[in-house]
């Protein structure tokens, strides 16, 4: 629960990651004579960490539609992109937008023609300024990339 909490307080991914690893606790734990107290958890923990990380891609993925749908009603209504993500707070989002897997802000830079571009750091936490090319050795798709790109709109 701590974990999840870190994350909705716009702590990083990679470091809530790093403390949900709980492998090491439960190796510890099951060479001890108390291991019997843990033994229904330690059969949950192994797959705690997918199950955040889930979660965690999922409010990247939020973020990142309402913050394009957000650009959109921007632009529908002033013709042009907003200059920056600031000043689509209050009127086309409550709250600022925020990138899990960073703890701060999404990217974005306006581009020509009405297309922008915008993203999240993706689970690496590093910028890589919006590079949406796969990791070496993984197949194309949003989490293999370098960067979670959000798509391009072909309009």
């Amino acid at each position: 629960i701590d974990d999840a909490r870190q994350i909705r307080a716009h702590r990083p991914w990679d470091q809530a990651k790093s403390k949900a690893d709980y492998a090491a606790k439960i190796k510890q734990i099951s060479g001890s004579p108390i291991r019997w107290r843990y033994a229904i958890s330690s059969s949950f923990l192994p797959a705690y960490t997918q199950v955040l990380q889930s979660a965690v891609r999922v409010e990247t993925l939020r973020q990142l539609a309402l913050t394009a749908i957000a650009i959109r009603r921007h632009q529908l209504c002033h013709g042009l992109l907003p200059p920056e993500l600031a000043s689509l707070t209050p009127q086309y989002l409550k709250t600022p937008t925020y990138d899990p897997m960073s703890g701060g802000s999404l990217q974005y830079r306006p581009g020509q023609n009405g297309d922008f571009l915008l993203y999240s750091v993706g689970e690496d936490a590093q910028d890589n300024g919006g590079d949406p090319q796969p990791m070496p050795g993984n197949k194309p798709g949003l989490w293999e990339g370098r960067d979670a790109v959000w798509p391009k709109d072909d309009t």
